[in-house]
């Protein structure tokens, strides 16, 4: 892509937009992120939502190449290349400690934005990390469902399949 800051933000807010989808539409290989600008709240600081892509490759190619560029303006090109370059870097390690490439990475954006998780739907639905069970948790707070046990039994258990649609529907509400 040629350089120019406009170019670049309106590929990226196109990017942005596709990707508010439900991961279910995407397939099995869908890799997300959460995040949120890290921004004053009054030009949409702390609001947070999930990005859903077709494979994992797409996710970190969208944010070392394009997600920083919605939230920040670059005086020239070299300045852009520098950091995507190390976004790219920190992105390409393995991410077996996906938390630590996190917290790396988030270091280099302060204050534009924040990835809080990124994963497939299968780790949301029964990972026993925090992040996972934060989501189940909200999920089952605002279910309709009375039959339900406490919330607190329910978040560190797996989505039932039969419940898992809805569940995922309920990430396009998540963080906002």
């Amino acid at each position: 892509m040629e350089w120019g800051q406009t170019e670049l933000r309106d590929a990226a807010e196109l990017i942005a937009e596709q990707s508010y989808v439900n991961p279910e539409s995407l397939g099995q290989g869908a890799w997300g992120a959460f995040s949120w600008g890290d921004t004053h709240p009054a030009i949409g600081g702390g609001i947070g939502a999930f990005q859903w892509f077709r494979s994992r490759d797409e996710l970190l190619n969208y944010l070392s190449d394009h997600a920083i560029t919605i939230w920040k303006d670059f005086d020239s090109e070299d300045e852009f290349k520098a950091l995507q370059q190390s976004l790219k870097d920190i992105l390409s390690s393995p991410l077996e400690d996906k938390y630590a490439v996190l917290d790396e990475f988030n270091e280099l954006i302060k204050g534009y934005f924040q990835v809080e998780w990124l994963g497939t739907l299968d780790e949301l639905v029964n990972s026993n990390d925090d992040f996972p069970k934060k989501v189940r948790s909200y999920f089952y707070e605002n279910s309709n469902d009375d039959e339900s046990e406490s919330v607190e039994d329910e978040c560190t258990e797996e989505i039932p399949a039969n419940k898992r649609t809805e569940f995922s529907e309920s990430l396009e509400q998540y963080g906002l």
